[in-house]
């Protein structure tokens, strides 16, 4: 031992005595496991044992070895698996559980449900013909999924009027709701009183609201919890739009999806902000009674649209259609509304691949009672070298999109992991398309992943996503 304290020694299994030091073997045939340890002192702590093998063999009988392939790591709620090895011999391979979190029935391992690391064992202990075969032990880690110990905070903002209502209340309401799989503690959201606005009163459904430092305080939110504030405003102003940003300032653990506090002004980039905008009466009564109406630009080698509409307490979804004609129009890109007010409301969707030449974009606004509204049709045109791997939208719901145009016509293997290296999805294209290539990520849960783009022809690359619903 390093602390040069003595160390025991115990025989686990084989054909032997053990005298102290001193072991002896029986005459038989088998394999010999003995375990080291030193239990520690005053001064110092327990060594961790070690447990070494040899294999004791008749040589008048055939050696024999087995082959067992590293095991990958696993996620606690994965299915039972079967285990595989061979010996050289021909002869079946045994399987045991020496440690960790899984139960075995013949070459069948079911995991128990909680994290940690599992050693397998596999022997051949030989026959008349051949030698017992030198042990052989596997270890992998079986980790909690994704999220498994993360919160997931979502933030929602509606208000009771769409215009502001110069001498009068408004209502604000923040709901707040953990997604997560653990409880969320020491929740602080920022809720002010904006420039334009005084303090009527408030009530919330938890915790407390501090009007001083405009921080709405929740001890605990359990996961599927939800809580409620409602804070009512006066109007001092209707002459310049009013912006009404909130945002969750800090939270423990870790939210599986969301920074708390980064926000940094314009539209809200994680779910755990929002932005309301209330307009003048005179620039409200001028949109209309529903609106939907849509902006794009091009950013560089992508497409950035954005639209802003006064139905979002109705809507369900938002689909983004591209057409290279301005006739035939296709989903590319799908969007879940979060918000529920009645207010002129801003959305936004980035990094959207375009086609080279002429490029049509609109909006599919789809309603609760399953009725759609469509928005007005934005032009773009991109020429030259405009073609690179791009994944969108990101993060994703139920699906993921990817340009494939640098590798069109050419074989092409997708793949998707985790970031413990598990392999959750593979597709082969024989022929990758030129539009966006869709990928089904229904069953992936929220989290962080890697998309592998493999071409037959070109060096493989590696895109990360986001999936959160």
């Amino acid at each position: 031992a390093s602390s040069g304290l003595p160390v025991q020694f115990a025989l686990e299994s084989g054909p032997a005595t053990l005298a102290g030091n001193v072991l002896t073997l029986t005459g038989e045939v088998g394999t010999v496991v003995v375990r080291a340890s030193q239990g520690g002192n005053a001064d110092f702590l327990p060594a961790p044992d070690v447990l070494r093998s040899f294999t004791v063999s008749d040589p008048a009988k055939l050696d024999q070895t087995i082959t067992f392939e590293p095991l990958p790591d696993r996620q606690v709620d994965d299915p039972p698996f079967t285990l595989n090895a061979t010996a050289s011999s021909g002869l079946p391979v045994q399987f045991s559980i020496v440690s960790g979190p899984a139960n075995l029935a013949g070459n069948t391992l079911t995991l128990t449900g909680t994290p940690g690391i599992v050693t397998v064992e596999a022997s051949q202990p030989g026959d008349a013909t051949y030698n017992p075969a030198p042990l052989v032990r596997r270890s992998f880690s079986v980790n909690a999924p994704p999220g498994a110990n993360q919160i997931d905070l979502e933030l929602t903002l509606s208000a009771d009027k769409s215009t502001l209502d110069i001498w009068h209340d408004m209502t604000f309401t923040l709901e707040i709701t953990n997604k997560g799989a653990v409880p969320a503690t020491n929740v602080q959201v920022h809720a002010p009183v904006s420039s334009g606005l005084a303090y009527t009163a408030h009530t919330q459904t938890a915790g407390s609201y501090d009007l001083f430092f405009e921080r709405w305080n929740i001890a605990s939110l359990a996961p599927g919890q939800s809580a409620t504030l409602e804070l009512v405003l006066f109007v001092l102003q209707d002459q310049t739009p009013l912006d009404y940003a909130v945002e969750v300032l800090q939270a423990s653990p870790e939210d599986s999806d969301s920074s708390p506090g980064n926000y940094a002004g314009g539209l809200p980039a994680e779910d755990d902000e929002a932005l309301l905008t209330v307009l003048p009466p005179s620039q409200g009564a001028t949109q209309g009674p529903d609106v939907l109406s849509l902006s794009a630009i091009a950013e560089g080698t992508t497409a950035t649209l954005r639209w802003v509409t006064n139905r979002s307490r109705e809507t369900d979804w938002f689909i983004i259609e591209h057409s290279p004609d301005g006739v035939h129009f296709e989903p590319i890109a799908e969007l879940r509304n979060r918000r529920r007010t009645d207010a002129f409301i801003h959305y936004e969707q980035k990094d959207l691949p375009p086609a080279e030449g002429n490029n049509y974009f609109r909006i599919r606004q789809i309603f609760a009672d399953g009725s759609v509204a469509f928005s007005n049709v934005q032009w773009l045109h991109f020429s030259g070298n405009i073609h690179e791997f791009v994944l969108f939208p990101n993060p994703a719901s139920r699906e993921l999109f990817v340009n494939l145009h640098p590798v069109r016509g050419q074989e092409v293997r997708l793949r998707i992991l985790d970031l413990s290296g598990r392999v959750l999805l593979e597709e082969l294209l024989p022929q990758a398309p030129t539009a966006p290539y869709r990928l089904d990520i229904g069953t992936l849960r929220d989290g962080k992943y890697l998309l592998w783009i493999l071409p037959a022809e070109r060096k493989a690359l590696a895109k990360a996503f986001v999936v959160a619903r």
